[in-house]
């Protein structure tokens, strides 16, 4: 308790994000003080007695409260929910230590689990996101002749070449600078790597589109508007159904069986009346991705499991519903888009064949 105290008087409470900017929170961790006093309460509390456990657990705050400095993509991954509901158990130990503490602890242990192989997937994600960069960045040099412009770029492409040597990114700086025919090649495996099978489709008008819609569905989640949230999630649900049987336009049995589970007019009564809660809608949310497992090719089989067991873990965390809602029937949306894009080609392929 007297650790934990410390610690938290130190300025790591319910505040914290009022008072101190991500640069402000950035310097305050890796004070002395605030170094010391997190080993000690994290050590003393915890079975993880080495000082990298501590830093993962002052991390946290930076996920949980700076998730947009910090994350690559959104906050719709377990290490948001993992780190929130440290924090939250954390603040908890304040109103009852006792109580709370085994709360704490498993949660801190989930998080550490999963904290090293997140931490090297981000960085893995942003050196091929830089290396792209790298590419276009050298692709344009040779294409352009206003001085200025390339004084600029150069600069640009030097504190890449800076940053690939440091970190390491899997390429020698030496292999990047020459001129090679397999940069294509590496181009497309670094495109490969960062695609997780749950983007946009379309053009570039469609996706800012798309992603307004979404972002607009958070704020009146946010706003706690139900009535306009509750027509986004039923017309969401509905245009699935649709396009889940357009993939299998013959089988007449799939498609009862669609109607029977997505019963739209009773969804809708419940919507309508507010008691459609999170238990029912994680249900038919894990019901659809595995409808699509089905449906999708043997690789988009593997990603959909590992979306279904990151889902797995935020169900167990400490979320609010625009949290999670809005993200789940994103990707959904954007899985089915993807299955019914490549069904397409391949059945216009068919058609070409055949004429």
């Amino acid at each position: 308790m007297e650790n934990y105290k410390k610690f938290y008087n130190l300025g790591f409470n319910e505040n914290i994000q009022k008072n101190l900017s991500v640069i402000q929170f950035k310097k305050k961790m890796l004070s002395k003080d605030v170094r010391n006093s997190a080993f000690n309460f994290i050590s003393s509390e915890t079975d993880y007695n080495d000082t990298k456990y501590s830093r993962f657990f002052i991390m946290s705050f930076m996920i949980r409260f700076y998730s947009k400095n910090i994350l690559i993509k959104d906050i719709f991954t377990p290490i948001y929910f993992l780190a929130k509901s440290v924090i939250i158990s954390y603040f908890r130990l304040n109103e009852d230590y006792n109580m709370n503490i085994d709360t704490f602890r498993y949660y801190f242990k989930k998080y550490v689990e999963h904290f090293e192989e997140w931490k090297k997937k981000e960085k893995k994600i942003m050196s091929n996101q830089l290396l792209m960069q790298y590419f276009d960045i050298k692709n344009t040099l040779e294409q352009t002749n206003e001085e200025l412009y390339k004084t600029v770029l150069n600069e640009q492409k030097n504190k890449i070449e800076k940053y690939i040597k440091i970190e390491k990114c899997g390429y020698k700086i030496e292999k990047l600078q020459k001129e090679h025919k397999e940069v294509k090649d590496i181009l497309i495996k670094l495109n490969q790597e960062n695609k997780t099978g749950f983007e946009y489709h379309g053009t570039i008008i469609e996706i800012v589109g798309k992603k307004a819609f979404w972002d607009n569905f958070i704020k009146l989640l946010k706003d706690n508007n139900t009535e306009k949230s509750n027509i986004i999630i039923y017309d969401v649900i509905s245009n699935f159904v649709i396009k889940l049987k357009k993939l299998v336009p013959n089988r007449i049995d799939l498609h009862k069986y669609y109607d029977e589970y997505y019963d739209i007019k009773y969804i809708k009564q419940l919507i309508d009346n507010n008691i459609f809660d999170y238990k029912a809608m994680n249900k038919l949310i894990m019901f659809s991705m595995k409808e699509l497992q089905k449906l999708d090719s043997a690789y988009g089989s593997k990603q959909i499991q590992k979306w279904l067991d990151d889902f797995d873990i935020i169900s167990l965390c400490y979320f609010d519903i625009h949290e999670v809602l809005p993200y789940a029937l994103r990707d959904i949306n954007n899985k089915i888009e993807s299955i019914e894009y490549i069904t397409n080609i391949i059945k216009n392929n068919i058609e070409t064949d055949v004429v």
